[in-house]
């Protein structure tokens, strides 16, 4: 009987130190796999999820039910930060993306330790930058919870790079294109500024050289390309080629080093365009006389891409490269259609962020991944088969910029303050604008994590949200980042403290001997200086 008294006293001893906070204190896993190391930074892209494993322990007991619990970080739920946090631009202020939820982990029980993955899969709106932070919580004891951990997210957007000598192909997506029917291709191309010449931006075309019964193919190797071309005094266009109807140049000139979205579309009846940053006339900011320039140039051609029909694989399909004619600069977004858009469905599939599940879509390469680079749409794959096209970080201008932070977060009520606007994937594209307020204005690209603007004047003091966009304010949004910024309108006025200084208006007073005088203003005696920045 005594015996078993004392095997009471230690079990009871045993659920005593199980749960008492002394004995079970809570903290992070730090095995280096179940918790990332806080600080840790994840790169993310359009749709594709990204996970932050987190893991808390009460005990080394893995059968003991901690009651645990890992709980977002934000202001309203603050926590004990890791000695010598910094939060730097642009990670400056937690904010978390609205997709983004904490997963259970599977076979993984949810006892002690207690485990969770904090998963994204970026969405249109939310391409931005995060600092994300949590903490283990223990639901036996509101005092115990362990350190916060923060980690950083960026969301980028990947696009290929030429220079000149690379090629990047597929070998069957000509399959997916009819020979007798219409068909369309499109792309958002970057041409870096660089020596006269024409370059291949993307064509589809055939090996075959030898006659054939109808006595179309001999020679036939350009079926339908779009193409580069710089003149020797350095002005640059777009135009399409084929070898029936030879080169069909755009009317406009297109500059160097900005984004354009070109494509080409062919009709069963071989009535084709070619088209160039829009199908409509467009203002930079409503109201403005500063138009983007755009082509939808009218010609015929009976080329089609090599559909593989006889099964002897000689239609091919090529990105940045012909013989001598490289192409030198960026390509993304490329998309194939195996039926003919009109001028209205290309203008629409340019302001688009994402075509999957347009009708007729049949290649779409969207850059995201290792070579060879899977089609969002069919079954066909790009390969890198010259050389191998560099994979780089650039938005493009479907992209929502999300804005962080402000040059200037204080202006005049007047306006006329020129401020860097401070976000992320912000676009070189022909038409960034910055929105103080609901006003828009025209805006400059800097670089990826800045536009210029100059700030539209207000009636009265107040604040005002400041949003930005690639495309001439196609799209705006906020909601989905989670974080705003706002400028605050002030009237101007001018201290002085007594001790000399001022300001002073000499002149004024050659007039005075002559003329009636009356002045005022509005003046605030013994008011402080103004808080410092």
């Amino acid at each position: 009987m005594r015996a078993k008294s004392i095997a009471l006293l230690a079990a009871f001893a045993v659920l005593l130190a199980a749960s008492s906070g002394s004995a079970q204190t809570i903290d992070w896993c730090d095995d280096g796999t179940d918790a990332a190391t806080s600080g840790t930074v994840y790169e993310a892209y359009y749709v594709q999820e990204t996970c932050i494993p987190l893991c808390v322990k009460k005990s080394t007991n893995t059968s003991y039910d901690g009651n645990l619990a890992i709980d977002k970080v934000t202001v309203e739920s603050p926590g004990v930060y890791p000695t010598g946090a910094v939060f730097d631009y642009p990670y400056d202020e937690i904010n978390f993306p609205a997709s983004g939820v904490l997963k259970t982990v599977a076979g993984y029980s949810d006892t002690d330790p207690f485990k969770r993955d904090y998963c994204f899969t970026p969405q249109h709106g939310e391409e931005c930058v995060y600092t994300t932070c949590f903490k283990g919580a223990d639901g036996d004891s509101s005092s115990s919870a362990t350190s916060v951990r923060c980690y950083k997210i960026e969301v980028y957007n990947s696009a290929l790079e030429f220079t000149g000598t690379e090629e990047a192909s597929s070998d069957d997506l000509s399959k997916e294109v009819g020979p007798n029917d219409g068909f369309s291709m499109a792309t958002w191309v970057y041409p870096t500024c660089s020596s006269a010449g024409n370059q291949t931006v993307m064509y589809f075309g055939s090996t075959r050289d030898f006659s054939t019964s109808l006595g179309t193919d001999k020679g036939l190797q350009v079926r339908n390309a779009i193409k580069y071309s710089t003149d020797s005094s350095g002005e640059s266009t777009f135009f399409y080629y084929d070898d029936y109807v030879g080169a069909v140049f755009a009317d406009n000139k297109y500059c160097c080093g900005k984004w354009h979205y070109v494509g080409i579309s062919v009709g069963a009846d071989n009535k084709a365009f070619l088209f160039v940053d829009g199908g409509v006339a467009k203002s930079q900011v409503t109201g403005s006389r500063n138009t983007i320039k755009f082509d939808v140039k009218a010609f015929q051609t009976a080329s089609r891409p090599d559909n593989n029909l006889d099964g002897d694989g000689q239609g091919t399909f090529k990105v940045g490269h012909y013989a001598g004619e490289g192409f030198k600069g960026i390509v993304d977004e490329v998309s194939v259609f195996d039926r003919a858009l009109t001028s209205t469905e290309m203008h629409s599939n340019m302001e688009k962020r994402d075509l999957a599940g347009s009708e007729g879509l049949k290649g779409y390469f969207t850059m995201t991944g290792a070579f060879p680079i899977a089609s969002q749409a069919g079954s066909s794959t790009l390969t890198a088969s010259v050389g191998t096209p560099a994979k780089v970080k650039k938005a493009i201008p479907t992209m929502i910029p999300c804005v962080l932070g402000l040059q200037h977060s204080v202006g005049p009520s007047d306006g006329s303050c020129p401020t860097d606007v401070y976000g992320w994937s912000m676009s070189d594209g022909l038409a960034p604008v910055c929105s103080f307020g609901g006003r828009v204005i025209q805006g400059t690209y800097v670089d990826d994590k800045t536009i210029k603007c100059e700030t539209p004047g207000h009636v009265s003091p107040r604040y005002v949200n400041v949003l930005a966009s690639n495309d001439a304010g196609t799209q705006f949004t906020t909601s989905l980042v989670g974080k705003e910024v706002k400028h605050l309108y002030m009237e101007s006025s001018l201290y002085v403290d007594g001790n000399g200084g001022g300001a002073e208006a000499d002149s004024v007073c050659k007039d005075l001997p002559t003329r009636a005088v009356t002045f005022g203003g509005w003046f605030c005696p013994k008011c402080g200086p103004p808080a410092s920045s």
